[in-house]
């Protein structure tokens, strides 16, 4: 099961780069709970830590380059509904081998 920061963290990365509004973080917000109580302990507890470099520099490579950010599953619900590439494609390859002469 995907943890809560991490949903969180892939939803404010598709809101980012879709331009979506005030909605989505709303909407987030919503589902943490079911009481209010709750739901204002779950909020803060999403940044009772600091995020790992190594993860912020995930977050700020994802966006600077436009990718999706999240696990296997969440990228192709993603590819599905929008119709794009959500990871770059594989770059290079031995250009004197037949197989690359024979897709040029």
């Amino acid at each position: 099961m995907v943890s809560l920061k991490v949903r969180c963290a892939e939803l404010l990365i598709l809101k980012f780069m879709s331009g979506c509004s005030f909605v989505c973080l709303c909407f987030l917000y919503q589902g943490l709970a079911k009481t209010e109580k709750t739901k204002q302990k779950r909020y803060i507890a999403l940044f009772d830590k600091m995020i790992p470099d190594y993860t912020l520099e995930e977050i700020r490579h994802s966006i600077n380059r436009a990718w999706v950010l999240g696990d296997e599953r969440f990228k192709q619900q993603i590819k599905k509904q929008t119709g794009r590439r959500v990871s770059p494609l594989a770059r290079g390859g031995g250009r004197r081998s037949k197989e690359y002469r024979a897709k040029s």
